[in-house]
């Protein structure tokens, strides 16, 4: 395993703790920002994963939502002028919803991407990574 993969696998667990610590208090924040105009219940997610899995359609809907993260590439390079190393990470972060009707999941979709949104702008920096 290279050194660079293990560090991406840090960053995925470390996103996916915040994210289950931050969920259930980020989910209240976007519910009560559109409760006056558009409420949507939106329900604690199911399941956790890192990683894509096939069988997840296989799942019945009390599975869901569910979410994934996912870092997958790195980019390493160096800063010029300096004996320091700079290393990008791309990732996804990925969420599975069932509804009744298309409009119900995409507003709660959308709703969750809100919610996350808000705890990776709250948290810009992870300890460690």
């Amino acid at each position: 395993m290279v050194a660079g993969e293990y560090k991406a696998e840090y960053l995925e667990r470390a996103v996916e703790a915040l994210l289950v610590a931050g969920i259930g208090a980020a989910l209240d924040v976007v519910e009560a920002e559109w409760a006056a105009t558009d409420a949507v219940t939106l329900p604690e997610p199911a399941n956790w994963d890192r990683g894509y899995r096939t069988w997840m359609l296989d799942l019945p809907s009390t599975s869901y939502p569910y979410i994934l993260t996912i870092f997958v590439n790195r980019t390493p390079g160096k800063i010029a002028g300096l004996k320091l190393q700079n290393a990008e990470y791309a990732g996804a972060i990925s969420v599975f919803v069932v509804a009744d009707t298309e409009a119900e999941v995409a507003k709660i979709a959308h709703r969750y991407a809100q919610a996350i949104i808000g705890i990776l702008q709250s948290n810009l920096v992870i300890e460690g990574c």
